[in-house]
């Protein structure tokens, strides 16, 4: 049982509209959400096992500061001091994330984390197989929702391939706009 108020998309009084058409409507209205924390319905944290601070600052920030956030100590009070890693946290709006993520859309819809990775995986008592069974990914790098969710403002952890590009997706997902992933891709 979810502990947040599932969204489906489209919502219920857009059912039938073309998808096109809400997303067109997202990237109009984006100007008035994007660096708009205080009306965001949705955190999103993601993980930077080896962090490298951006070269390039003429890219935009996901509504959340690019560098890992710790408390003052370095750590929450109730985590264990082996789980320290640099993070980025993204507070964002679910309409832009469930109108571009089916991926996140399974999160939100509380999937099993491993239903996302393999519909009938093999868990070994430390980690998961992927399906090629070349790699295994260890329990604490798999996407979640996050305990401190609440009903109406979820929590996601994650763990993406290279969480220094993930706000030039975010940025995407709210403009519709690629120049920023190409001008990214060019500089290498």
């Amino acid at each position: 049982m979810p502990i947040f108020e599932t969204r489906s998309f489209p919502p219920p009084s857009l059912v039938g509209v073309p998808i096109e058409y809400i997303i067109d409507q997202l990237h109009k209205l984006a100007p008035g959400y994007w660096d708009h924390p205080e009306t965001a319905d949705c955190t999103i944290i993601v993980p930077v096992p080896h962090y490298k601070p951006r070269l390039h600052h003429h890219e935009p920030e996901p509504l959340a500061s690019p560098v890992p956030t710790y408390d003052a100590s370095g750590r929450r009070a109730t985590e264990p001091c082996i789980n320290i890693m640099p993070r980025l946290t993204m507070n964002l709006h679910t309409d832009y994330l469930l109108a571009h993520s089916t991926f996140l859309r399974t999160i939100l819809s509380d999937a099993s984390p491993v239903d996302l990775i393999n519909p009938s995986p093999s868990l070994t008592s430390a980690s998961l197989r992927t399906p090629s069974g070349n790699y295994t990914i260890p329990p604490d790098r798999l996407p979640r929702l996050m305990p401190s969710s609440t009903a109406r403002h979820p929590v996601l952890y994650v763990p993406v391939p290279d969480p220094s590009s993930v706000h030039l997706l975010i940025h995407w997902m709210y403009f519709g706009d690629t120049t920023l992933i190409r001008d990214a891709l060019r500089r290498g």
